[in-house]
Order: C-alpha cells, then sequence, then structure tokens
C-alpha cells in the first residue's frame, strides 16, 4: 500500500473500477501485505488467465524467492503465446466464414 496510490484523489478517480482487458496473471504470495480473492482481480482483470499461490514469499518476492517469481512469469508467457496462437486461428476462421457469407449473398443477388 502507498500514499501516492491511497488517497482521496486517486480513490476517487474509480481507476480501479475500470477493467483491464488484456491477458493477466497474478502471484499471491502468502506473506504479502495485500491479498485481492480471485473474484475481485477478475473483475478488474476480465482476462486473468493465471492465479498462482505459492508457499513461500512475501511483498518483496523478486528478492525472496527469485525462481519461483521467474517460474512463475515464463509460465505465464507461455500460456500468453499459446492463447494468442488460438485466438489468431478464430480470426482465420471467422475471416473464412465472413468471405464464404459475402460470395452466398453475391449469387443469391446475382440470382434476383
Amino acid at each position: 500500500m502507498y500514499a501516492e496510490t491511497q488517497n482521496k484523489t486517486q480513490t476517487g478517480l474509480g481507476l480501479m473500477r475500470i477493467p483491464t482487458h488484456v491477458p493477466t496473471a497474478c502471484i499471491c504470495f502468502p506473506h504479502e501485505l495485500a491479498y485481492q480473492s480471485h473474484f475481485m482481480l477478475k473483475e478488474k482483470f476480465p482476462r486473468l488467465i493465471q492465479m498462482t499461490h505459492p508457499t513461500r514469499g512475501g511483498h518483496f518476492a523478486a528478492l525472496e524467492e527469485p525462481k519461483i517469481l521467474a517460474d512463475d512469469v515464463w509460465t505465464f508467457v507461455e500460456k500468453v503465446k499459446e492463447l494468442e496462437k488460438q485466438e489468431e486461428e478464430l480470426r482465420k476462421i471467422e475471416e473464412e466464414i465472413r468471405r464464404e457469407e459475402e460470395k452466398r449473398t453475391r449469387r443469391e443477388n446475382e440470382e434476383l
């Protein structure tokens, strides 16, 4: 918790209520000062694709448990890569469907 983000001016802006739609990961170390539930995080981060609960570590996780943190980041990166592949395949399928629908519409219009 930092004074810069926990004051009336900042909280009054409501920035934390604006959803973040990029793929997101969260690692919840057991000795962290603040904890947010999966439910609360999903509201802010609708594309929360990874939430990890290691057994060790706290607020200074990069110093305390660098391997746990780094491994979690790399796991997330791999998940995002896979997600991008799936989304690209879906875009291709949707584009093919759109083209087929356009062809069908043109043929129907020509028949009239």
